[in-house]
């Protein structure tokens, strides 16, 4: 029998909790990944609701928070978004993972501090091999899921209402945390 690798880290009793950026604009919704193959130039900043998503390897408990920018923002927001998502989830230990840019890092170091104040009994790091996009691939199948269903959500929402909602709307932002939970709620 070959050896089946797992992200949830079960049989060391520590649960994975990866987050990833998505960014939403007027046109659509992108994956970090895809944002770095557009043309930037194109697209006015202050029109790109950035979103950080969180996704649990053990549960699939998905989160996800608009946030002001990527990386630690000057209030804490995006650290104590992750700090609430992880009590939420109850675990006494956790390895926070992410991929190595520089603000997505930063957050995480930032995060680790804060979730040890909490008093988590072990709170580590983990990151993907450079270059390897399978790597992190927990995290990329939640980004898609919240992507898919804010989607929908926000569809039939415009539909309802015959008016396209702007990304800088409050209900937007909103949207995307209830995009999560209801992928959470109903898998």
């Amino acid at each position: 029998m070959g050896h089946r690798a797992t992200d949830d880290h079960s049989e060391r009793g520590v649960a994975v909790i990866g987050f990833d950026y998505m960014f939403l604009t007027a046109k659509d919704l992108y994956t970090r990944s895809e944002w770095a193959d557009c043309d930037e130039k194109d697209i006015d900043e202050s029109l790109v609701l950035k979103v950080l998503v969180v996704r649990d390897m053990r549960s699939k408990s998905l989160f996800a928070h608009a946030v002001s920018a990527k990386g630690s923002d000057g209030e804490g927001y995006a650290v104590q978004c992750i700090v609430d998502d992880v009590a939420w989830l109850g675990y006494p230990r956790v390895i926070l993972k992410s991929d190595n840019e520089p603000a997505i890092v930063k957050l995480l170091k930032d995060s680790l501090k804060a979730l040890r104040v909490e008093g988590l009994e072990q709170a580590c790091e983990e990151h993907p091999p450079p270059y390897d996009p399978q790597a992190n691939g927990g995290i990329e199948v939640g980004v898609k899921l919240v992507k898919g269903q804010l989607r929908t959500l926000r569809s039939a929402l415009e539909e309802k209402l015959k008016f396209k909602v702007p990304v800088a709307h409050p209900v937007v932002a909103w949207l995307v945390a209830h995009a999560a939970n209801v992928v959470t709620w109903l898998s």
